[in-house]
C-alpha cells in the first residue's frame, strides 16, 4: 500500500501509482469523503467539477479568518 507524508502546511503528494491507477492528471480536481475516521480521495468527475465552479463563487461569506481557523482544526 503506498503512502505519504503530510508537509507542515497540510499538503500530501498522491503517489504516482494512485494517479494512474485512478485516472488522476495535473489540474484534475480531487473530491475527499469521511466515514467513520476513514478518508476516501477520488477523482472528481464532471458533475461533480460543474457543482463545485457553479457554488464556489456563492461561498464568499464563509471566508473569514475565523472559518479558515475552524476547518484547520478539522
Amino acid at each position: 500500500m503506498p503512502t505519504s507524508r503530510l508537509s507542515p502546511k497540510g499538503q500530501l503528494t498522491i503517489p504516482k501509482a494512485v494517479q494512474k491507477k485512478i485516472g488522476l492528471h495535473p489540474g484534475d480536481l480531487v473530491s475527499y469523503e469521511i466515514e467513520n475516521g476513514h478518508l476516501t480521495i477520488s477523482r472528481a468527475g464532471a458533475l461533480d467539477k460543474e457543482f463545485h465552479d457553479a457554488i464556489s463563487p456563492t461561498l464568499t461569506e464563509w471566508d473569514s479568518q475565523e472559518d479558515h481557523e475552524a476547518f484547520d482544526a478539522l
